[in-house]
């Protein structure tokens, strides 16, 4: 490969890269904003976001595989949390610790269990399965993670019982990813330790973002 060939392809990864974040975008919206309490027909709802999508995603059908499948995991999600309240698109804030600087994070859905327990869930579109995040990719959502945590603690709320949850969106592309051929939200991946089974297994992430803030709000109970 020559120079002028190994351009190419990095310029044609980055385009890529920058299509994939466009439609994930799209796919945090509608898990966000999308009318999921009320029975909507989804070739209807389809209908009425293909004015809202990129060009790459203008199939109806694909739309409202999307939408049905989304739905199935909000609602799944708040069966597993307990008779839980909810919210979606949460932002919460924080300062670094001797810098000031503000930092700043979203909560796709957050439900609080009658117990207390607050699950938080992050819905993550790429174009490979999660079946195959390995290295860099998964550990970057572990501290993604652990540094919602450690905001939430920053602004008082009662971390010592928490769910931490990922959902994965794989965009399936053609060849030059001009078009979005299928999507699939996959198998939610959990990183607590009621269900993992096996140790905390977020432990070593928590302690090493908890030395960035330090909470300045008295922390009090989502729950009373």
């Amino acid at each position: 490969m020559n120079q002028a060939d190994a351009t190419k392809l990095v310029e044609d990864d980055i385009k890529n890269q920058d299509k994939i974040a466009e439609d994930g975008f799209w796919i945090h919206d509608l898990a966000c904003k999308a009318d999921f309490e009320s029975a909507i027909d989804p070739a209807n709802f389809a209908r009425t976001q293909v004015s809202q999508t990129s060009d790459r995603i203008k199939d109806t059908a694909v739309i409202g595989k999307v939408y049905t499948a989304l739905r199935g995991k909000f609602w799944e999600a708040y069966r597993n949390s307990v008779n839980a309240k909810y919210r979606r698109n949460i932002t919460v804030d924080g300062e670094l610790k001797n810098l000031g600087n503000k930092v700043f994070g979203r909560i796709d859905w957050m439900f609080v269990g009658d117990d207390g327990t607050l699950h938080l869930y992050l819905i993550k579109a790429t174009s490979k399965s999660a079946s195959t995040w390995k290295g860099v990719k998964e550990e970057t959502y572990k501290y993604e993670l652990a540094t919602l945590k450690a905001l939430l603690d920053n602004n008082g709320i009662n971390i010592n019982n928490i769910d931490l949850n990922i959902v994965p969106v794989h965009l399936k592309y053609n060849d030059d990813y001009s078009k979005v051929e299928d999507v699939e939200v996959q198998t939610t991946k959990p990183y607590s330790t009621r269900n993992s089974g096996a140790g905390y297994a977020m432990d070593k992430y928590d302690k090493h973002i908890r030395n960035f803030f330090e909470r300045k709000a008295p922390t009090f109970n989502v729950s009373s």
